[in-house]
C-alpha cells in the first residue's frame, strides 16, 4: 500500500490524503483505486461544476490546484510529447504560475535568515509590495547603494512541500514499477522522476540562476543591443537573487511598441539572431522565452529575464539538429530518419510508416514562400508524429523545440 511506503511520515501522510481528495474531485479517482488505497480516500466522480470540461483540463486544474511541485512537473512533462499524449502536453504550456503572494513578514524572515542583516541594514529602501508572486518566489523592488535592483526571494517552505511532494511521488512510481513492470519499461518512470527532481532543486537554488545569467552576459558581451541583468554577488544566496531593475516595455506590447517608436522588424530580427547565437554557436540557450520574460528598452535593446531555465546542447547536438532542418528545407526525409537513429530514438518504431507520415508532413509545406511559412505549427505537427511513434529523444530536445516555437511566436507577433 502507498500509505506504508510513506513510511508513516505524519507529514507526508497528509500531503497524499490532501492530494487523493483534489484527484477524485476532480474525477480522478479511478486512478487512485489501483493504488489500493482505502475506499474511503477514494470518491467516485468529479464535482458538478466539472461536468463537460476534458480529461486535460481537469488534469490541468489539478497540477495547479496542488502547487508548486506539480507545477512544475506539468511545465516539465509540456516537454515531452515522447511521454504524455500531445493534447495533455498543449494543456500543460497554459499552466498558470501566478499565485497569492505570501504576507511580507514571512518573506522578511527569510531574507534576513539569507543575508544575515536586516533588511533596512542591506538596503536603503525596500518596497514590501511584491511585484510578481510565483509558486516558488516573490519578487520585489528595491534600493541598494543608490542603484534599483529587483530582489527574488525563495517562499517559506517551498523546499519541505517539495521534499515532500517528492517522497509521495517516488512511493507512487515504486509502486507502479512493482505492480505494472510493463508501464515502468515503456515510460522509464524511475527516470523520468530523478529527472525532475534534478529540474526542480535546481530551480529551488537561485545560485544556479545567477550562474545562469553571468553566462549569458559572457557569451554576449560584446552585443550592445542585447541585454542580461547584472548580478548582485553579495547578495545572491540559495533563497535570494538580486539584480538590476530593468524597466522597458513586454515584447508583445505592440501599441507601446509603437509609441515609442521601436522599429519591431528590427526587435524581430535581433531577436532572431539571438537565439540562433544561443543555439548554433554558444551551445547554451534561454529555455522559457516567452513574451513575459522578454523586455525591449527605450533604445532597442532586448533584455532576457527569469533565467531559471537553461538548456544545453553539446556539439555533436548541433550538428544533428542542423541536419534535421536542412533535411525539413530540402524535403529529405531519410536524412531526418537518420538523425533520429543515430541519436538511438527510433527502437522499436516502424520507419517506413515514420517515412511516408513525415513525406505527408513535408509535402505540406514543401514550395511554401517563407514569408507564410509558420515553424511553430511545424514542430507542433512535428512534435506530434515523435510522440506517435514513440520516437525518444534527449528532452533538451524537446526544451529547445519549445523554445524555438516560443521565440518563432513572439517574432511573428
Amino acid at each position: 500500500m502507498i500509505l506504508f511506503r510513506l513510511k508513516k511520515d505524519i507529514r507526508n501522510i497528509r500531503r497524499f490524503k490532501q492530494i487523493a481528495a483534489v484527484l477524485s474531485r476532480y474525477g480522478f479517482g479511478y486512478l487512485l483505486e489501483k493504488l489500493n488505497l482505502p475506499l474511503k480516500m477514494i470518491r467516485k466522480g468529479s464535482d458538478p461544476g466539472l461536468v463537460g470540461l476534458t480529461l486535460e483540463v481537469r488534469a490541468r486544474m489539478v497540477l495547479e490546484e496542488l502547487g508548486p511541485t506539480y507545477i512544475k512537473l506539468g511545465q516539465m512533462l509540456s516537454m515531452r510529447p515522447d511521454i504524455i499524449p500531445y493534447s495533455l502536453c498543449k494543456e500543460f504550456e497554459k499552466l498558470q504560475d501566478e499565485v497569492k503572494p505570501v504576507e511580507f513578514e514571512k518573506i522578511k524572515k527569510v531574507l534576513s535568515s539569507e543575508l544575515k542583516k536586516d533588511i533596512g541594514e542591506e538596503f536603503e529602501e525596500f518596497n514590501t509590495r511584491c511585484i510578481a508572486s510565483a509558486s516558488l518566489a516573490q519578487i520585489y523592488r528595491a534600493r541598494y547603494r543608490k542603484e534599483n535592483v529587483v530582489v527574488k526571494v525563495q517562499k517559506p517552505g517551498i523546499k519541505d512541500l517539495v521534499k515532500s511532494d517528492l517522497d509521495i511521488i517516488k512511493a507512487v512510481v515504486d509502486f507502479i514499477a512493482e505492480r505494472y513492470p510493463g508501464i515502468e519499461e515503456q515510460f522509464s518512470l524511475k527516470e523520468i522522476l530523478e529527472r525532475f527532481r534534478s529540474y526542480i532543486f535546481k530551480e529551488l537554488d537561485f545560485t544556479k540562476e545567477s550562474h545562469n545569467i553571468l553566462r549569458f552576459r559572457k557569451n554576449f558581451k560584446d552585443s550592445k543591443k542585447i541585454y542580461f541583468p547584472r548580478v548582485y554577488k553579495a547578495l545572491t544566496t540559495q533563497r535570494v537573487l538580486v539584480t538590476d531593475l530593468v524597466e522597458g516595455v513586454k515584447v508583445n506590447r505592440i501599441d507601446e511598441l509603437d509609441a515609442r517608436g521601436i522599429n519591431r522588424k528590427e526587435i524581430a530580427s535581433r531577436g532572431a539572431e539571438c537565439i540562433l547565437k544561443q543555439i548554433f554557436i554558444d551551445g547554451f540557450f534561454h529555455g522559457d522565452p516567452h513574451p513575459g520574460n522578454i523586455f525591449v528598452l527605450s533604445d532597442g535593446t532586448i533584455c532576457f529575464l527569469d533565467i531559471g531555465i537553461v538548456g544545453r546542447i553539446d556539439e555533436e547536438l548541433k550538428f544533428k539538429l542542423a541536419d534535421v532542418l536542412a533535411g525539413v528545407a530540402e524535403r529529405d526525409t531519410a536524412r531526418i530518419i537518420e538523425v533520429f537513429r543515430d541519436l538511438g530514438a527510433l527502437e522499436d518504431v516502424d520507419r517506413n510508416v515514420l517515412a511516408v507520415e513525415l513525406d505527408e508532413l513535408l509535402d505540406t509545406y514543401y514550395e511554401v514562400p517563407l514569408e507564410d511559412f509558420d515553424f511553430g505549427v511545424f514542430l507542433r505537427e512535428l512534435m506530434k508524429l515523435i510522440y506517435k511513434h514513440h520516437i525518444r529523444l534527449l528532452p533538451d530536445f524537446f526544451l529547445l523545440f519549445k523554445s524555438l516555437v516560443t521565440i518563432e511566436g513572439v517574432g511573428r507577433t
